[in-house]
């Protein structure tokens, strides 16, 4: 078995999605002006005599960074920027304890979407979906 650590960074034309981030996160948030998402993995690669036999994507850590512009929700001509910066290093499982948690005491839950296609020819960090109510992150490779 092999390691390797990469770092992966996310810009916001590519293919992110943020849930519920008004909801939780600031309910005067209008639209971002530039997002950053710093993934570090790593692949985890076994192998035989003859070659690689499997290659496993593992996250252990996912950064957020935006600025973004905000307006009242009553006054229109109140307005400005913000930033919202948030790392996660720390994952729990899907378990009925994290069910009966309180959204605060909840641990981060990471989903990592490995779909290998024979046309593809390596290992990226396609899309990332972020559930800011449901605390869950998505990872697709």
């Amino acid at each position: 078995m092999s390691e390797l650590k990469f770092r992966s960074v996310l810009k916001e034309n590519l293919d992110i999605d943020l849930f519920e981030f008004r909801k939780i996160i600031d309910k005067e948030y209008d639209y971002s002006n530039d997002m950053d998402i710093v993934i570090d993995w790593r692949a985890i690669i076994y192998s035989r005599e003859y070659g690689i036999t499997s290659i496993f994507p593992i996250v252990d850590k996912v950064s957020i960074e935006i600025n973004y512009l905000w307006q009242s929700e009553t006054d229109d001509d109140t307005y400005g920027d913000r930033e919202f910066k948030l790392t996660i290093d720390e994952f729990g499982d899907d378990n009925l304890e994290r069910k009966n948690q309180s959204p605060k005491d909840r641990l981060w839950l990471l989903k990592e979407k490995y779909d290998r296609k024979e046309d593809e020819t390596g290992m990226i960090v396609k899309a990332i979906e972020i559930d800011f109510e449901l605390k869950t992150i998505e990872v697709e490779f």
